[in-house]
């Protein structure tokens, strides 16, 4: 089987023709601050619960086909240059195919070894973990326990659908929206809570954003609720 990857839909050994030779994905590694204190032996060691982006590269062939002239093995390596002109997008490993990296940005370079042969790397700068691919909403209708199971925390889309004052609590936080009409939406990565109508809801919320942890996660809740949504956003290093 051949090695690829997917961005944006497009697969690089079968819509580029690209045959990959190499490459890099480095783990994802918190943030840590060396402080000295005086009076102390060794550094004080601060964990600030931030994480750099990711930067991958790979490392591809593009070879002239059997018969194909030079103009046009030059015109398909100038659409292959198109093609790779994006900006944000979704990116895809051939060994890892349920997992998701999302694309901040990408840059290329294409360079040609020989007429019948070109170096293309691309590096991707992704945000700083992986997802699982097509996750889906868990449909919680009375206070349950679910099983997170990402190496980093969780930040959740979290749809709360009732009336009223509501309390929700994730473990030991809690969080209060106030005057609920039908619906409202806590999105703990953009760090947002919107009404029904996607219009802010910011005022009438007590509290910190919900987040998930590695294990078990007690989700209840207080008030005029039928039903909550969660789409966890599983996380991995």
């Amino acid at each position: 089987m051949k090695s690829y990857i997917i961005i944006n839909g497009m697969n690089s050994y079968e819509d580029l023709n690209l045959l990959l030779k190499s490459m890099t994905i480095p783990s994802s590694n918190e943030q840590i601050e060396e402080v000295e204190v005086e009076g102390r032996n060794g550094s004080l060691t601060i964990k600030n619960g931030t994480y750099e982006n990711k930067k991958l590269n790979f490392s591809f062939d593009l070879k002239r086909k059997r018969n194909e002239n030079y103009i046009d093995f030059q015109n398909r390596i100038d659409y292959v240059e198109y093609l790779l002109d994006i900006e944000k997008g979704e990116l895809i490993i051939f060994n890892r195919l349920n997992k998701v990296f999302n694309i901040k940005y990408l840059t290329k370079d294409i360079i040609m070894e020989s007429d019948i042969n070109a170096n293309v790397d691309i590096n991707v700068i992704c945000e700083p973990f992986m997802y699982e691919i097509n996750e889906q909403y868990m449909d919680l209708k009375n206070n349950s326990n679910i099983f997170y199971k990402g190496t980093v925390t969780g930040e959740p889309n979290i749809k709360i659908y009732g009336s009223g004052n509501i309390q929700l609590t994730i473990n030991s936080e809690t969080i209060q929206i106030n005057n609920v009409n039908e619906y409202v939406e806590l999105d703990s990565k953009l760090l947002l809570c919107l009404n029904k109508d996607k219009t802010s809801k910011s005022r009438d919320m007590i509290g910190h954003f919900p987040l998930l942890t590695k294990g078990v996660n007690n989700i209840s809740w207080t008030g005029n609720v039928s039903k909550v949504e969660i789409l966890p956003r599983t996380a991995y290093r």
